[in-house]
């Protein structure tokens, strides 16, 4: 894959992949779109402060190219169960 940014893609124009529990390729165009220009580490936060919605967004969306590519079987082994847990209980969504 080119590491050139196309920047006739904007991430308007082109949504991040939906993770699967199998790893997936993500498109050129993802990649383009949705991939930061360098990563930058702002008082702890990648890609700007963590109070920066467009840097918020940016972090949404490389998570997005990450979990596509490794699965999300492998990154739910990165937190234990009660975390998880508790995190679908925040978002409504608990069992």
């Amino acid at each position: 894959m080119d590491t050139e940014k196309d920047v006739s893609g904007t991430a308007e124009e082109v949504r991040p992949p939906v993770p699967c529990w199998w790893p997936e390729a993500i498109t050129e165009q993802q990649y383009a779109a949705l991939a930061p220009e360098k990563l930058e580490l702002v008082s702890g936060y990648l890609l700007g402060d963590a109070e920066d919605p467009e840097a918020h967004q940016a972090r949404l969306d490389l998570l997005a190219l990450l979990l596509t590519n490794v699965g999300l079987d492998e990154a739910v082994v990165l937190a234990d169960a009660f975390h998880w847990r508790e995190a679908l209980d925040r978002m409504g969504m608990g069992w």
